[in-house]
């Protein structure tokens, strides 16, 4: 069986992945957008646009040192969205928060089977 790290690694890469295409793909759609992206630490850094969801680095798993994050704020602009995986460096962690960074939210992983209990329809009774 697969480690839950080396999953999470896949899964990691695979958004990456996903995420450099989608910037890829934003300037063919419009000429005018300054879409770009950096990978860097293992994962990547996307701009899609001012103001954009999308904008993001993930699946930063590698080491990053001052100047990495230095390289990922220029891509993104500050303040910067990056989301971090429980499998990111310790290190990573103390060098946003040194730099102001906080937490703004949380996502949970579960492991295992999902098996989920629906109610059964009641019979109908006329």
């Amino acid at each position: 069986m697969e480690r839950v790290e080396e999953t999470a690694r896949r899964i990691e890469d695979a958004m990456a992945r996903h995420a450099q295409s989608f910037a890829a793909a934003l300037p063919r759609l419009d000429p005018t957008m300054a879409a770009r992206s950096l990978a860097i630490g293992g994962g990547v850094a996307v701009y899609a646009g001012p103001g954009s969801p999308a904008s993001l680095a993930i699946a930063l798993l590698g080491e990053i040192a001052a100047d990495d994050l230095d390289r990922i704020e220029e891509v993104l602009g500050t303040p910067s969205r990056i989301e971090l995986t429980p499998f990111a460096t310790p290190a990573l962690a103390a060098l946003l928060g040194a730099r102001g960074y906080r937490v703004s939210s949380g996502t949970r992983c579960w492991r295992g089977r999902w098996r989920p209990r629906f109610p059964r329809a009641r019979a109908s009774s006329k």
